[in-house]
Parts: structure tokens; C-alpha cells; sequence
């Protein structure tokens, strides 16, 4: 698994983490995209829980680096 964990400061940053985690989950299962396990919002810290991909870095990838 992979986690993405965001200081709980900006408000508009975890509303739109939690709108990328509604989105991946709504798509269905395809072997080119990470599925989306849990969104957790503590008092602090907000934690995108997902699938492990392995390999390049997305950025990496599309600038061919």
C-alpha cells in the first residue's frame, strides 16, 4: 500500500484530496489505474490510503526523465 499524508491546515487541499479519493473510487477496477483503499482525516493529518504502484514517478514518467 501507498499513503499520501497531508497536514490538516488547509482546508481546501483535504476537501479536494477527499474529491481525488471519491473519484478513484468511483471508477471501476482497471489494471492502469491505483485503486483507492481508505481516506482518514485525524485531528492533524489527513491520509489517502491507496494501492501500490511501483516504478517511475507519474512527473518522471510523462517528462521522460
Amino acid at each position: 500500500m501507498a499513503v499520501k499524508m497531508m497536514a490538516r491546515y488547509d482546508l481546501e487541499k483535504e476537501l479536494s484530496s477527499k474529491s481525488e479519493y471519491d473519484l478513484m473510487a468511483s471508477i471501476k477496477a482497471h489494471p492502469c489505474i491505483v485503486r483507492p483503499i481508505e481516506f482518514i482525516a485525524s485531528e492533524s493529518w489527513t491520509y489517502l490510503v491507496m494501492e501500490l504502484a511501483l516504478g517511475k514517478e507519474l512527473q518522471s514518467f510523462v517528462s521522460g526523465k
